[in-house]
């Protein structure tokens, strides 16, 4: 079972380093970082239903996420600012998903479905809370 880990956001400056650096550094030093990883910025309150059905929501076989790519994006045009929306909520989560255990869904941009919705916990590679 992953256990949820604590970054720091404090500690990105803009320059050496930012948020999306301090996020791919800690998966790095973990030895969990590949580029086929995808990033979701949840609501904390709900960390509990993520460690028990590998997703916030439930119900659904599809989520949006994104690519590293997406990560570093500040402030796009298109929504998928991810950091933002973590830190939209009073408890600011991050989840990261293996990128082979979830297809491209053709209806919506970073729109993904999970191969094996019934182990959707298979997919999770960490989850950062994401301290501001």
């Amino acid at each position: 079972m992953i256990e949820p880990q604590s970054i720091n956001l404090r500690e990105a400056d803009g320059y050496v380093a930012t948020e999306a650096d301090l996020i791919v550094d800690k998966l790095k030093c973990d030895g969990l970082y590949n580029p086929n990883l995808l990033y979701r910025g949840f609501d904390g309150k709900k960390l509990k239903i993520l460690l028990e059905h590998g997703t916030d929501t439930p119900n659904s076989d599809t989520i949006f996420c994104g690519d590293e790519g997406d990560l570093r994006r500040e402030d796009s045009d298109d929504g998928m600012d991810i950091i933002y929306h973590a830190l939209l909520h009073k408890i600011s989560a991050l989840v990261v998903y293996d990128g082979s255990k979830l297809t491209d869904d053709s209806l919506a941009y970073q729109q993904k479905t999970f191969t094996d919705p019934k182990n959707k916990l298979e997919a999770l590679v960490a989850i950062y809370v994401l301290q501001k």
